[in-house]
């Protein structure tokens, strides 16, 4: 189980519904923590393709983007509460 405590989340290793399920948690943690960006380690795969549909479901995700220095993970942008 990840530590939701932090601005970071790997998912290598999960199943798809596994990593929509912890992407869920942690993002619902960030907020509220008042976390203004975090980052989501996704590879290159399935979880990869399947994760800005999850993200656009979300009203305070205010936008995201591929990590410039590793295209395997993404930056969240969370709006400010």
């Amino acid at each position: 189980m990840e530590d939701m405590s932090t601005n970071e989340i790997d998912l290598h290793g999960y199943r798809l519904h596994e990593a929509e399920e912890a992407t869920t948690k942690f993002v619902d943690n960030a907020y509220f923590r008042n976390e203004l960006s975090v980052r989501i380690i996704h590879g290159f795969g399935v979880i990869a393709e399947s994760l800005p549909k999850w993200l656009e479901a979300y009203p305070f995700v205010v936008g995201f983007e591929r990590d410039p220095g590793n295209p395997g993970a993404t930056i969240v942008k969370l709006e400010s509460h």
